[in-house]
């Protein structure tokens, strides 16, 4: 994971974010009036790597989804959402996380 702030912007990386091959979907958005953009990278339904600015809260929550190569597909549709979290991930998945367990 890579973080950066300069003045009024602040960007995170993680893990891959510019694929050149055709197997990796992109998820983007972009935000003219809050100055954010969002862009996600999927393989598999995996999320393999990610892009925020200006909108950085849930970095924490995205690297945990590439570093346990959770399956994202019940709740991939709203990654864009501004008030993602853990209330968008299945039942099984916020209660093992509420106990620091790793669903397999």
């Amino acid at each position: 994971m890579n973080s950066i702030g300069y003045k009024n912007t602040n960007m995170i990386t993680a893990g891959i974010t510019n694929p050149q091959q055709e197997e990796f979907e992109i998820i983007s958005k972009i935000d003219h009036n809050r100055r954010s953009y969002k862009k996600f990278v999927v393989k598999e339904n995996r999320l393999v790597g990610f892009i925020l600015i200006n909108d950085i809260d849930r970095a924490g929550l995205f690297t945990g989804f590439i570093k346990n190569e959770m399956d994202i597909t019940p709740f991939k549709k709203y990654l864009l959402n501004d008030d993602f979290g853990f209330i968008y991930l299945p039942k099984e998945s916020r209660k093992a996380k509420m106990l620091d367990l790793e669903v397999v």
